[in-house]
């Protein structure tokens, strides 16, 4: 048997590091209240908003191997699923999810958004990959167990998982992504309203009530590379990633995150952008017009170079009910078979086994 484990190991690590012997940084702090967190069961609510597309994902964590979640979009339930170690049980509420959990002939990393605008379609994914009587259960709106198909969400070599491609699994892994922001940022350090470099008109994220016991880590931007800036052997120009337009907070209670925020806040680099790479975006036209001319340019140079393009949205993770005793269970009136056809789930069908139930 093959075990899982649902928190990030990595964050374990860092705080082994973080611990070596130096003074703790605000950065090794956060660290540390993640990894604190991260053992506990929990219930989580995740929100991602891209443009009027509102994902939001409610789940329950048990432990490293026990978890179920369910999928919104716009308010349409769309995705149910249940762990429990290698087993997994998915069941379809709208025929939208197979747009929106099916693995995706585009590389998921020039995907910048997932495919919530399909929520309404009324043609499931046609796949040779998904067994007739899976899909048919799928279509009625029945669970669906894959006796060893369970994602895996440690990190890989050989899997890459660009946000937005697959919501659970986002929802499942904002630690790492926290992880991964903190070593992007300029700068990490806990909120003060006193600072003389804190400015509150370009604050989006609400500030810690007095009293409260909760803290607040702040990311920093890094600057806006130029245009003669390079990176890499093969000497790419570099070009702006998220990092440089994200804003992000994380809230710490009684050393454990309950709450993490992120706006990826394009509108105040605008004027920067065009400074920098001597581009005209017309004042006139829409705020969200402008951003989409400046990201769409971007983006073009990341997908052309092989990097993930950048999402503009909005990110929220609550967590509740820290380290109290929750239940996780795997439905009984189910069909057996193999979900390898939605992203992250089972095992990808090769191209001499298409009909094959397989997990892993």
């Amino acid at each position: 048997m093959t075990r899982r484990p649902l928190l990030v190991a990595t964050l374990v690590l860092a705080m082994l590091a973080a611990c070596g012997g130096h003074h703790q940084t605000d950065a090794d702090k956060l660290r540390a209240a993640m990894n604190r967190t991260a053992l506990l069961s929990r219930r989580f609510v995740y929100s991602d908003v891209t443009g009027n597309t509102h994902i939001q994902v409610k789940g329950i964590v048990a432990d490293d191997f026990r978890y179920k979640a369910a999928t919104t979009i716009n308010d349409v339930p769309i995705w149910e699923e249940v762990v429990d170690d290698d087993a997994l049980a998915d069941r379809a509420l709208s025929n939208g999810a197979f747009a929106v959990f099916g693995r995706q002939a585009a590389p998921a990393a020039q995907r910048p958004t997932a495919p919530a605008q399909a929520v309404s379609a009324s043609e499931p994914l046609h796949s040779a990959t998904v067994a007739p009587a899976v899909r048919d259960a799928l279509l009625a709106h029945r669970w669906v167990l894959d006796p060893v198909g369970a994602p895996s969400l440690l990190p890989s070599a050989t899997e890459h998982h660009p946000v937005g491609a697959d919501p659970v699994f986002d929802s499942l892994t904002v630690f790492r992504y926290v992880d991964q922001s903190i070593r992007e940022a300029f700068r990490v350090h806990k909120f003060n309203a006193d600072s003389l470099d804190y400015k509150p008109s370009e604050d989006p994220f609400p500030k810690p009530k007095k009293g409260s016991g909760v803290s607040r880590y702040d990311f920093d931007r890094p600057r806006l590379p130029r245009p003669q800036d390079i990176s890499g052997a093969s000497a790419n120009q570099r070009i702006p990633g998220v990092a440089n337009f994200r804003k992000m907070a994380v809230y710490v209670k009684d050393g454990r995150v309950i709450q993490v925020l992120e706006q990826i806040d394009v509108v105040s680099k605008l004027d920067e952008l065009q400074r920098n790479y001597n581009v005209k975006i017309p004042s006139s036209l829409p705020t969200a017009q402008r951003v989409k001319i400046a990201i769409d340019a971007i983006n073009a140079v990341r997908a052309a170079q092989g990097n993930d393009v950048i999402r503009v949205r909005t990110m929220s993770l609550q967590l509740l009910d820290l380290g109290q005793s929750v239940s996780v269970s795997l439905p009984t009136d189910v069909v057996e078979g193999s979900l390898g056809a939605f992203e992250n789930r089972g095992r990808a069908a090769g191209p001499t086994t298409s009909t094959t139930l397989a997990g892993g």
